[in-house]
């Protein structure tokens, strides 16, 4: 077989030179690979690409944030409150699933460089490309409950934000299954031919790109609608009419601003998953290069960078639990109440007052204290 030529690099890559016009011999530390190659070649005339050293360390890196993740989780659930222990129990699943499975296939690929994504070794394949299945899920919940958490926190909801988030929930869980049943083209890939393997990992890709614009646009509209509401409050609240602008109101725009940067956390997932997608989903579905050269890289990379995010984030959830946990405390001290009511903003504009407690005795207390928490899990 000819030396591989991959546009735009030169033949065998920038790390090898080709002999005899059949076999590319690489500089020293670097190597060949058929994982994600999709080609019928011989491994010693495709591109020298291959740093098995990176490599390896990228996935000892991944086993260790894999574990911390798993005994994290682990600690969430131990600590809650006894009744609330199996609802995080649940939520928790794919986090747990996911640290399990990054910890075996990190410290298995690590202890054994011989492995590879390849039919030959199958089941590391499909375990790996399950935790991938796994992030997908907890991403789409995570937006969700991003939002939700925003709606339920607020002192006033809004029905259209409401109803945008409800029709939402029960795509989110069709699309969850959808990505269960998808992701199994990634490793079931490498048991057909080489050929049909590629259609199968891009057709994968494909998917999630109209999946990820899908996730943009519901994004947007519940952005964009958050922050007309926010703005009919304002007026509501400083009693402005249709025709004067908030800025004219230095109260009313302090509180606006303050109200649209509670909206930053949910700007960061976006700005998170459009950077890993791109790097993940878009580059393999359109550039051979990318599919065949670095997808070997961005595959442990992607998983020690949801990992390192989850521990960062939950760490920040809890801290700021224990600060409101601590308020909560004092202002009860002090004789302060909770308030009972919620404003709901009408499409007309209006305001009107619902009472959120479920009974007297005050149960519903809780259900704000637990929302950045849920959020993530």
């Amino acid at each position: 077989m000819a030396c591989q030529e991959i546009w735009p690099v030169e033949v065998c890559g920038p790390r090898g030179s080709c002999e005899n016009g059949t076999v590319c011999v690489c500089e020293p530390g670097w190597s060949h690979t058929l994982e994600f190659q999709f080609e019928s070649l011989n491994e010693e005339s495709t591109l020298c690409s291959y740093n098995d050293n990176s490599v390896q360390k990228l996935y000892l890196v991944t086993g260790i944030l894999g574990i911390l993740v798993f005994l994290q989780m682990v600690i969430v659930v131990i600590v809650s409150p006894g009744r609330k222990r199996l609802r995080r129990f649940v939520t928790g699943l794919p986090v747990l699933g996911i640290g399990a499975l990054f910890t075996f296939v990190g410290l298995y690929r690590y202890t054994n460089p011989e492995v590879r994504h390849s039919k030959e070794h199958i089941v590391f394949t499909a375990l790996n490309f399950q935790g991938f299945a796994l992030i997908l899920v907890s991403t789409n919940d995570c937006f969700l409950r991003i939002m939700a958490a925003r709606v339920r926190k607020g002192e006033w909801s809004s029905t259209g934000v409401e109803k945008h988030i409800n029709s939402y929930k029960k795509t989110a869980f069709r699309l969850n299954i959808a990505d269960l049943v998808l992701a199994q083209l990634l490793w079931l890939s490498y048991l057909a031919k080489p050929e049909v393997g590629r259609l199968m990992f891009r057709f994968f890709c494909a998917t999630q790109f109209i999946h990820e614009l899908y996730l943009l646009y519901f994004t947007y509209i519940f952005i964009r609608r958050y922050h007309i509401d926010v703005e009919k409050i304002a007026r509501f609240k400083f009693g402005l009419s249709a025709n004067e602008s908030i800025t004219q109101d230095a109260e009313a725009e302090l509180w606006t601003e303050i109200e649209r940067k509670k909206m930053k956390p949910l700007y960061v997932l976006v700005l998170v998953y459009i950077c890993t997608t791109f790097f993940l989903i878009w580059c393999p579905l359109f550039s051979d290069l990318w599919l065949q050269s670095y997808t070997p890289y961005v595959i442990p990379i992607m998983a020690c960078l949801f990992s390192l995010t989850t521990l960062i984030w939950i760490c920040v959830l809890m801290a700021r639990k224990k600060i409101q946990i601590g308020n909560k405390g004092a202002l009860r001290n002090e004789g302060f109440v909770r308030n009972v009511f919620a404003k709901r903003l009408q499409a007309d504009g209006s305001i009107t007052r619902v009472d959120n407690f479920a009974s007297s005795n005050g149960s519903s207390d809780n259900t704000d204290s637990d929302s950045d928490s849920d959020s993530l899990i």
